[in-house]
């Protein structure tokens, strides 16, 4: 699954929303995640090539609107994975437990 809600994440693991949302920007922030954060509360993991590829995009169009980069995005991120499995870590207190598992 590469998009998941945050409010259900946050129950998943008995946390409050806004420290999941906390602690997803920090992984981020570390580099161990990559994905962003809508405005409708879900988290969208985006792999390094996807980002790559956007960034690619950009590069060779040069000035895009962002109609155009949603657009594009639409083809360049793949919402509907198959076959790899990505696991990541949420670090509560002195707890590890596994926060996403992301299957591909």
């Amino acid at each position: 699954m590469k998009v998941v809600m945050l409010e259900e994440l946050a129950t998943h693991f008995k946390i409050r929303t806004q420290d999941c949302i906390d602690r997803i920007q920090d992984l981020q922030k570390e580099g161990q995640l990559t994905g962003v954060i809508d405005d409708r509360g879900k988290f969208i993991y985006i792999t390094v090539e996807e980002l790559e590829s956007v960034a690619k995009f950009i590069k060779q169009n040069g000035r895009v609107s962002i109609r155009e980069l949603a657009e594009s995005s639409n083809l360049l991120i793949n919402l509907n994975p198959d076959n790899t499995d990505i696991r990541k870590k949420l670090i509560v207190g002195d707890a590890d437990i596994d926060m996403i598992e992301v299957t591909e």
